[in-house]
């Protein structure tokens, strides 16, 4: 099977609002065809060891690796296609890989059972390599290299998700299981949906536990959330590099966390670790819940997930 490869437009609510099939059975559809060699630097993040030397000790000590952001090169074609010109082609490209814009290049695994998608920016100037000397218009195709650069280098799968509702009004507890089917640690979100009343939720930090010496050695860290009154909708999201807690109409609401944040990520599952646990504890009535979601981080557009 011919692998899949997609130039997607994806707006601000996550909507597809159009999509290029570059490679694969359906391979030039709109008429856009990816070149040889475009993936080529798509499937390792380039990445540095820095080293620290020290004196009086011989050698080196490595740090941890700093990865750098993925610049490539895409050759993509265009050509006139069904009834539609090359111009009309030509302009969908350049409506999906517009400067100053995200945008997303999605690859199937070879047997079409797993997607990843990474996002892309179009970055120097687009280079018209074919035909020479000849208005593309004429020869009814063009051939591109445009420069891209993922500016986060990760490859994102589907993600995974575990929810769980208040069964009736009152407090009660529950496990959430996930795994880590990705390459590098993730970050747990969770959305906790409007309630008609009023609720109080308890949620882990990742999968720390207390360190030796604590009066909870050996527990698992929680963290009680701020009340979230009735009819409102709350996010909690874990990466240090975002807004810890948001609640719609309540700009502020993460200032009620009183510095709360949370410190531990999910590693991977391979290797045998996973799927893992995340207890919660809710004081509710019996519509409040909360869904639990990890994105997988990969460092390759294909792969299996082990």
């Amino acid at each position: 099977m011919s692998r899949v490869v997609q130039m997607i437009r994806r707006n601000a609510d996550g909507i597809d609002e159009l999509v290029l099939d570059v490679a694969g059975p359906e391979m030039g559809a709109q008429g856009v065809l990816l070149g040889k060699g475009s993936l080529k630097a798509m499937y390792h993040a380039p990445r540095t060891t820095p080293q620290q030397v020290l004196a009086s000790l011989p050698g080196a000590i490595p740090s941890r690796d700093r990865v750098e952001t993925r610049v490539f090169t895409l050759i993509v074609r265009t050509e006139a296609h069904g009834g539609d010109s090359w111009e009309d082609v030509d302009s969908l490209l350049w409506s999906v890989a517009r400067p100053g814009v995200y945008w997303i290049i999605r690859v199937e695994s070879d047997d079409g059972g797993e997607a990843r998608e990474i996002t892309v920016r179009r970055t120097g100037t687009p280079k018209l390599t074919a035909p020479d000397g000849t208005d593309p218009a004429r020869a009814g195709y063009a051939v591109w290299e445009i420069e891209v650069t993922a500016f986060d280098p990760w490859w994102y799968g589907p993600p995974v998700v575990d929810e769980f509702v208040n069964p009736s009004s009152g407090t009660h507890s529950e496990t959430l299981v996930l795994p880590n089917t990705g390459d590098h640690d993730a970050w747990l979100r969770w959305i906790i949906r409007e309630s008609e009343a009023a609720q109080t939720w308890t949620i882990p930090d990742g999968l720390g536990v207390y360190p030796e010496g604590h009066a909870k050695a050996g527990q698992r860290i929680m963290h009680t959330l701020p009340e979230l009154a009735a009819g409102k909708h709350g996010m909690v999201d874990t990466s240090p590099q975002r807004i810890p807690l948001s609640v719609l109409d309540e700009p502020m609401a993460f200032g009620k966390l009183r510095q709360t944040r949370w410190t531990h990520a999910i590693p991977p599952s391979r290797g045998g670790e996973g799927p893992f646990e995340f207890p919660v504890t809710v004081t509710g009535s019996a519509t409040a819940g909360i869904r639990v979601k990890l994105t997988p981080r990969y460092e390759r557009p294909y792969g299996r997930t082990l």
